[in-house]
C-alpha cells in the first residue's frame, strides 16, 4: 500500500463503509486501454469514491458490467471536451499537450467540483510513475512530477505551496467543509 495512504488514514480516516469500493479493475483497464497506477487503486480500496472537503472526489467506475465500463469511457472523452480549445501553463504560456485517447495523453482520476480536474500524464511506461497535471477552471495548469492522490491531499493539508495553487488554502476553507463524506 502507497506509504502516503497509511498517513492519510491518520489525517483523515476513511468511512466505515465507503461508496464504490469493489471495482473491476481488469474491465476497466480493457475498457479504457489504460492500467491504473497502483496507489490510485489502493486509495480507491481504502476510501472509495468519497467526496473530499465538499470539492473532491476520485474519477472511475465500479465497471460492474462491460457497458458501465464503455459508457465511464465515453464519459471520460466528454470530460476533456474543453482541454482540446487549448490550454496554458501558470504563467499562461500555451501547452501542447496530448489529450485521451490519444496515446500518452492526459487521462482524468479527480473532479474538482470549483471547475477542474486533476489527469495523468499517460506519456510514460509505468503508471505510478505519470505525473499530474491540474486544470483548473480558465484553462491553466500547473504539472505536478510523480504524486499519487493521497499525497496530494496530504501536501494540501500541510500547505505546501504547489497545492495550494492547485486547490488554494485550507485556512480559507469554511471549518464546516473540512470533513470526508
Amino acid at each position: 500500500m502507497d506509504a502516503a495512504i497509511k498517513r492519510l488514514t491518520k489525517a483523515m480516516p476513511p468511512p466505515a463503509s465507503p461508496r464504490f469500493q469493489a471495482v473491476n479493475w481488469k474491465r476497466l483497464e480493457e475498457a479504457v486501454d489504460l492500467t491504473y497506477p497502483l496507489s490510485f487503486k489502493d486509495f480507491v480500496a481504502v476510501y472509495g469514491a468519497s467526496v473530499w472537503f465538499d470539492n473532491l472526489s476520485p474519477l472511475y467506475t465500479e465497471a460492474k458490467t462491460v457497458a458501465s465500463a464503455k459508457h465511464f469511457r465515453k464519459q471520460v472523452t466528454d470530460n476533456l471536451a474543453p482541454l482540446h480549445n487549448g490550454v496554458f501553463d501558470d504563467k499562461l504560456k500555451p501547452l501542447n499537450l496530448p489529450v485521451y485517447p490519444e496515446k500518452g495523453g492526459l487521462f482524468p482520476f479527480l473532479v474538482d467540483y470549483g471547475g477542474g480536474m486533476c489527469c495523468w500524464w499517460t506519456e510514460r511506461r509505468k503508471p505510478d510513475r505519470w505525473p499530474v497535471v491540474c486544470w483548473r477552471a480558465g484553462r491553466v495548469m500547473t504539472i505536478l512530477e510523480r504524486k499519487s492522490l493521497a499525497q496530494m491531499i496530504l501536501d494540501w493539508l500541510d500547505r505546501k505551496p504547489h497545492m495550494i495553487l492547485v486547490w488554494g488554502d485550507r485556512r480559507d476553507m469554511e471549518p464546516y467543509r473540512f470533513r470526508l463524506d
